[in-house]
């Protein structure tokens, strides 16, 4: 024992300063050694703060410019979706396997958002426009890469407010399932389904939804759209920061 106290304190001396705020002494608190279930250290906090205020400001600086057309780039959607799909993937795998670790909710719930939000940005890609057919596949619209966006965007931040609410009660300390991978399995039927119906009632059921899109422009309805996004959005973020504490 004396011995693994000795390796432990060298290991944390040559950690990155910061790194380890936060971390408890007691060796066997698993859980502690993790960024999902680490405490944030007010350092963090304020890089935190500082890459909001960056990204804000960048924001401010681009938004004057937003109705400005810029020269089309084929492969630019591709690639951006591609990168989306895998990140998103990686980061769903994670979430799922120390959920399995811990067996907390909260990081299952989150793992649902990010496979959520792979399976729609397949299907957005499906149907984007002049990316493999001049219309999209699936029997795209007019409307239904527009509308899948919106339903990308739109359901993920509940996911956001799911995990706010299970971070919570979550107990780290208690026992898996008998069968822990079911949940996993669901996940991943739950999650294809969701994005599958959405793309049917893109595609198929496009009727039943309202114009938001003239050609490349958008239609005035689209600004109630996305101010409902925007609503949803923010009420996850609110729903975050006062759940605490923030990891």
């Amino acid at each position: 024992m004396v011995k693994f106290d000795r390796e432990r304190e060298s290991i944390m001396s040559l950690t990155a300063p910061g790194l380890t705020d936060g971390v408890p002494d007691d060796p066997a608190d698993g859980s502690a050694l993790f960024l999902s279930t680490l405490t944030a250290s007010p350092r963090e906090r304020r890089v935190a703060l500082t890459v909001l205020v960056f990204s804000l400001l960048v924001f401010a600086l681009l938004a004057p410019f937003a109705r400005v057309p810029l020269l089309p780039i084929w492969g630019f959607i591709p690639c951006y979706e591609s990168w989306l799909v895998a990140t998103d993937l990686i980061t769903a795998a994670l979430l799922f396997s120390q959920y399995l670790s811990f067996n907390s909710r909260a990081l299952f719930m989150l793992g649902c958002g990010y496979l959520y939000v792979a399976c729609m940005t397949v299907a957005h890609a499906l149907t984007f426009p002049g990316l493999f057919t001049s219309t999209g596949l699936l029997g795209a619209g007019p409307q239904s890469t527009a509308w899948l966006y919106m339903f990308w965007h739109g359901v993920f931040p509940l996911f956001i407010v799911a995990y706010a609410c299970f971070k919570g009660r979550d107990d780290v300390s208690s026992v898996l399932p008998r069968r822990p991978r079911l949940p996993l399995l669901a996940a991943g039927a739950g999650m294809v389904a969701l994005s599958a119906g959405f793309t049917a009632l893109a595609t198929v059921g496009q009727d039943l939804l309202p114009a938001i899109m003239d050609g490349n422009r958008y239609r005035s309805s689209m600004s109630l759209v996305v101010a409902s996004i925007w609503a949803t959005s923010l009420l996850a973020l609110a729903v975050l920061w006062f759940s605490r504490p923030h990891s």
